[in-house]
């Protein structure tokens, strides 16, 4: 299962309709939409709902097989040519705690990397931030993650919406960004769902001699 948490609706909106995702009725804690391979979380703004949503998610649906998280979202950066594009995230940083996460990728990906610092409150002053992005969600939705999945199962994508200038980002904008990276996400999701499948170690011949062998 891909458990795909968002902080908006906006960022959630263009993959419900990618997806087909259908809206869980009975939840009346958060949004939550899924098909048979997807689940996605609304979780609102802020570290803290980020990772209460992780929680109660993973609590109610449970996780099995070969699950993974992803992190989505629009992301403020302090470099003005980095608007519009979207950015693996290498590291990620609490500006409250000053804690440094790091997930570990195991398998090749197209997208550029970044850092990631993780604010309680919208930043506005470059000079604030160490990492070259910033949100208000990352590190707790990794925090959370980090109960349930190894390192390798958590994923983040910040798609750059401004310039420290969110004031003129508008609903409509937001799903406009993210509706043009549709496509990038969806190959991302297939190669880690392929980075996850084993092959079998011994062949059908040779599975025989063992259990010959073992009797």
């Amino acid at each position: 299962m891909i458990f795909l948490f968002t902080a908006l609706y906006a960022e959630a909106f263009p993959f419900i309709n990618y997806f087909k995702l259908k809206r869980d009725l009975q939840n009346n804690y958060f949004q939550v939409f899924s098909n048979e391979e997807v689940l996605l979380a609304v979780t609102g703004v802020g570290k803290i709902n980020s990772a209460v949503a992780v929680a109660h998610t993973i609590g109610r649906y449970g996780v099995y097989g070969n699950s993974f998280a992803v992190n989505f979202g629009i992301a403020g950066s302090k470099f003005s040519q980095m608007k519009g594009h979207l950015y693996f995230i290498n590291k990620v940083i609490d500006n409250e705690t000053k804690k440094i996460f790091v997930p570990d990728v195991l398998f090749c990906h197209a997208f550029e990397e970044s850092g990631l610092e993780t604010f309680n409150h919208p930043v506005k002053n470059p000079y604030e931030m160490k990492a070259d992005l910033c949100d208000m969600e990352g590190s707790g939705f990794y925090q959370a993650a980090s109960k349930f999945f190894d390192a390798h199962q958590i994923y983040l994508l910040k798609l750059v919406s401004d310039f420290l200038d969110f004031e003129g980002i508008s609903q409509k904008d937001v799903i406009q960004l993210v509706e043009g990276k549709l496509k990038e996400i969806d190959e991302f999701i297939r190669k880690v769902k392929e980075s996850f499948k084993t092959e079998e170690v011994f062949s059908k011949e040779e599975k025989k001699i063992i259990e010959a062998l073992s009797d």
